[in-house]
């Protein structure tokens, strides 16, 4: 009976341990599907200079270019203010931020901000993707500066454009996204790994005891158990009422 009850008890902790991890990754799965039948997004383009969209005139520039610095893989920033404006009005100004070197001069922004195509019904939007947060500039021991925000202060701004030229802005954060914002963060790659909307855990490096092994093998493992004990319950029970 002892022999029973405990492995009942380690059947149940397989399943408490596995269940909230499994159901997170299976709905992860389902909303990737969704995404892909909903939306097609096309690889991100740097704005350069003036860009043109069915009428609609798109164009960044940077101002004040100031101090330079390097990151920890030796690439050249440079920190300037940069300019977002549509049909000629500023939308939006990002003060002293972090610009790559390379892609200053050559007028496009590497970090900050992107535009991807998006057809979603077979209607095409052009999509000005904007990370709004300025980086803390700061030195190492080995002089490098290293910019980075946290997951707190991560703040995103979206420009929908729509072929019959109408705008719309949507501002966000990191912490409080929905299933489509998510996939422009990762389509942007303007944070360093892949994320999920219900869970990171299919973007993780595989591990032979993950994912599979766990959450999965020891959720049906555990489930298995429960339902043999169940089983086993039920049928002397029944024995000794027909008995």
């Amino acid at each position: 009976m002892k022999r029973k009850f405990a492995l009942a008890i380690f059947a149940l902790l397989l399943v408490v341990l596995s269940a909230p991890l499994a159901a997170k990754m299976v709905l992860e799965k389902f909303h990737m599907a969704s995404m892909e039948r909903q939306f097609q997004i096309e690889s991100p383009a740097y704005l350069s200079g003036n860009y043109s969209w069915h009428g609609t005139d798109v164009s960044v520039s940077h101002d004040n270019v100031t101090d330079s610095y390097q990151d920890p893989w030796d690439e050249s920033f440079l920190a300037a203010d940069i300019q977002l404006a549509i049909n000629e009005e500023i939308a939006v100004e990002l003060p002293n931020y972090a610009v790559r070197a390379d892609y200053a001069e050559r007028g496009q922004d590497s970090s900050h901000i992107v535009h991807f195509l998006v057809r979603e019904k077979n209607l095409e939007k052009l999509v000005i993707f904007l990370n709004m947060s300025r980086q803390h500039i700061v030195e190492n021991e080995n002089g490098d500066h290293i910019g980075y925000v946290s997951d707190e202060e991560l703040a995103f701004r979206t420009y929908t454009i729509s072929p019959d030229g109408s705008i719309e802005k949507e501002d966000f954060l990191f912490t409080e996204r929905d299933g489509f914002q998510t996939e422009l963060i990762n389509y942007s790659a303007m944070y360093p790994a892949m994320i999920g909307y219900y869970t990171d855990a299919w973007h993780s490096f595989p591990l032979f005891l993950f994912p599979f092994s766990y959450p999965f093998f020891t959720f049906i493992l555990g489930g298995a158990i429960l339902i043999a004990q169940v089983i086993a319950f039920l049928k002397n029970r029944f024995l000794k009422i027909t008995g």
